[in-house]
């Protein structure tokens, strides 16, 4: 858990509830008491899940949170092999900007 804007920061590295007590609304209970006694209220929270944790995704939106973007990530030893793939892809559309003019 990160909340940007203020002095406030702090982070919730594992949010885990074990499997045979899912769909009991253990984990609803904790994030209301997150909200109303942890979290500050005038902060925003941002909560990040792994995108192939569907689960996860799936409680965080329902228990209000919205998706805010998408962050991507390369190992310097794929970095040559990728890059290879990525020249020879066929056109997506989006517009890249080099870092050299940012």
């Amino acid at each position: 858990m990160v909340c940007r804007g203020g002095p406030f920061s702090g982070d919730l590295r594992q949010f885990f509830v074990q499997r045979h007590k899912r769909r009991a609304g253990i984990g609803q209970q904790c994030v209301k008491i997150l909200f109303s006694q942890v979290w500050p209220k005038d902060k925003r929270i941002t909560v990040e899940v792994l995108c192939q944790n569907e689960i996860g995704i799936a409680f965080w939106r329902a228990v209000g949170f919205t998706d805010y973007c998408l962050t991507v990530e390369i190992y310097p030893d794929l970095r040559t092999t990728n890059a290879k793939a990525a020249d020879s892809a066929p056109d997506c559309g989006c517009e890249t900007t080099s870092s050299n003019s940012l």
